[in-house]
């Protein structure tokens, strides 16, 4: 369930003049959120920002109400907290002779207490704030006060990319590499990175990504590279901002095989290995015959099951269950 934190700043203004200060917008820890850069057109802020959190009103003066030395006496703000349970809470924040307010510059006067802003908290907070500001001139004091309303509203945090899947197979004489996210943030692009130790990896492609996206999409890469052995390969993938994110290792066999066949039997071996010697075996493991893999093949009675294990040279067997 979402969360709605609003917050209405109402200022009653005791006297007419030109504008001379500004709410400009909230802060909520070290963010600032200034309005019409960051905060949406009806006054939204989105994002679950965890439970304890402080939240400020940006001020800014724009102008003095009269000439002469004018200075900023007293800001006070007023709040009045009302949760969905009715649990009202009153506050008052003032501040003295906040010192000299340069014209133009932003200054953030906190509300008090601390405010649970997550997805998890199922609780809506109302913030109703009053918030007036003494110009003192002399001995002469006006009270000046502007109106604003805002809204601060839970939602998920997506995650910058949701990667779905990362595989890698061998295929026509090259690696075939095949991932997918379910979502993309701010994704600039991912690097393919490979290593033939599984540790130390360099740089072997960038394929660029979405930036953002709300829909599965497929990527792919081929690796048409000759070599041997074991490669394995990696995905960084890089936000707009620089941040990295890397997936999990996958491994690809980059030796060759080949069909060797014995009779009417056939054995996938790699291309470089050289069969030496078949023996064939009951399924108990009792040897049964042995002989050389080109010789003319013979075979146990007809409705006997067994085992026929071809050995290489290198030292490797491979086996086939024969039934």
């Amino acid at each position: 369930m979402k969360k709605i934190i609003t917050l209405l700043l109402l200022f009653v203004t005791s006297l007419t003049m030109a504008q001379t200060y500004e709410i400009q917008g909230l802060k909520i820890n070290t963010t600032s959120y200034i309005l019409g850069g960051g905060v949406t057109p009806n006054r939204v802020i989105e994002g679950d920002f965890g439970a304890t959190n402080t939240v400020g009103i940006i001020l800014r003066v724009t102008a003095y109400p009269s000439g002469g030395n004018t200075t900023v006496s007293k800001i006070t703000i007023f709040t009045n907290t009302v949760d969905s349970q009715g649990s009202p809470t009153n506050n008052t924040v003032e501040v003295l002779n906040p010192g000299p307010l340069v014209l133009g510059q932003s200054y953030v006067y906190n509300l008090p207490g601390n405010y649970n802003i997550t997805t998890a908290d199922k609780r809506q907070h109302f913030f109703f704030v009053n918030s007036v500001v003494d110009f003192t001139t002399g001995t002469t004091t006006q009270q000046v006060a502007k109106d604003e309303t805002f809204k601060i509203r839970a939602t998920e945090t997506p995650l910058p990319v949701t990667l779905t899947r990362f595989n890698a197979v061998r295929s026509n004489g090259g690696n075939t590499l095949a991932w997918g996210t379910a979502q993309e943030l701010n994704n600039s692009f991912f690097e393919v990175q490979t290593s033939a130790t599984g540790a130390a990896f360099t740089v072997l492609a960038r394929v660029q990504g979405a930036g953002n996206s709300t829909t599965p999409r497929n990527y792919y890469y081929r690796d048409n590279r000759t070599q041997n052995g074991t490669v394995y390969y990696r995905l960084r993938q890089v936000d707009v901002n620089g941040t990295a994110t890397y997936s999990p290792v996958v491994a690809v066999s980059m030796t060759a095989m080949r069909v060797y066949t014995v009779g009417d039997y056939a054995f996938t071996i790699p291309e470089t290995a050289t069969p030496d010697a078949l023996t064939i075996v009951d399924m108990c493991g009792r040897v049964l015959s042995k002989q050389r893999p080109d010789a003319a093949l013979a075979l146990p009675a007809e409705g006997t099951m067994f085992v026929m294990v071809l050995t290489t040279k290198e030292g490797k067997r491979y086996t086939k269950k024969v039934y």
